[in-house]
């Protein structure tokens, strides 16, 4: 496991990357602060067959709680001079064994936010796991969308579709002829407010420092909202294909098979003792996040 205490680390730390792949040549990325600094991190940079290539679709989620009128955020966002929001996230702990896990600070709540991507699904589930505080708030997620080929940048142009369609608990929306529908949807019940609108100039600092372009503008369809109390979950489904199977489920079928992969890898590790064996784990499962085959098939 890797385990990251964000309330003692270097704040340089908070710069660190994590990648969660799907096993098709697809990711989700991004810094430990979710704020992105490459134009090559994104929720679902997703390996199509059609178009062929890698293309940053869903590129970041806004999300923040709120709760007796106050608005804690999980992600940032870097326009010139400015960061988003003023004062960052509050994160306490980064966590990686069977996926990626966040554990924010939110007043009297603890918040953990898990990423997870289903492998040769193109399914991408984040979950929230409320717990702490005894009143009522709200979840609200505000999705941005890229739809660029993942070596471009997005920029705003007249050509992009803002349409959305109502669907349970969410929406769809299909930004360019001959991409991918994306529809977005929550675990339980939600209001999806549209509200198309560009957000422009996001910095992606190491793009800067490399010399090439650093500035992108992403696409927000709209706000979606779900009632929390506490002790609650909420999972945000993302896909490219409508899908009525229960978000709750998918996560559930997922994690016992990467829990069952674990206890097989334990049983690889009987040689190993100590740090050798976390070490070999450790590089197992890294290692296992660039095998790939390829959506026609091939590995």
């Amino acid at each position: 496991m890797i385990r990251i205490d964000c309330n003692e680390s270097d704040p340089q730390e908070i710069d660190r990357e994590w990648l969660e792949s799907d096993g098709q040549g697809g990711y989700a990325s991004s810094t430990l602060e979710n704020c992105h600094t490459r134009r090559y991190h994104g929720l679902m940079v997703a390996n199509l067959q059609a178009p062929e290539g890698r293309y940053v679709l869903f590129s970041k989620l806004e999300d923040s709680l709120l709760v007796n009128g106050d608005e804690y955020f999980f992600t940032s966002h870097r326009y010139p001079g400015v960061l988003f929001p003023p004062a960052p996230p509050i994160l306490n702990e980064f966590l990686f064994d069977i996926c990626p896990r966040f554990i924010y600070r939110a007043g009297e709540s603890s918040l953990q936010k898990s990423v997870l991507l289903v492998p040769e699904r193109g399914i991408l589930l984040i979950r929230y796991d409320l717990a702490g505080s005894p009143k009522a708030g709200l979840l609200r997620l505000k999705p941005f969308l890229a739809y660029r080929g993942y070596h471009s940048l997005a920029h705003a142009n007249p050509y992009l579709h803002s349409q959305t369609e109502e669907i349970a608990n969410g929406f769809s929306i299909e930004p360019y002829t001959g991409m991918p529908p994306l529809f977005i949807r929550t675990s339980t019940s939600s209001r999806f407010v549209a509200s198309p609108l560009w957000y422009k100039r996001f910095e992606y600092s190491q793009e800067r420092e490399r010399g090439f372009e650093w500035e992108e503008d992403l696409f927000l369809p709209g706000i979606m909202e779900v009632p929390v109390e506490k002790d609650s979950t909420v999972i945000l489904a993302v896909s490219c294909e409508s899908s009525g199977e229960d978000p709750e489920v998918l996560w559930e079928i997922e994690i016992l098979r990467r829990r069952k992969e674990f206890s097989d890898d334990e049983k690889l590790a009987d040689g190993f003792t100590g740090e050798d064996r976390e070490l070999f784990l450790a590089l197992l499962r890294a290692g296992r996040q660039f095998l790939i085959k390829t959506p026609s098939g091939r590995p």
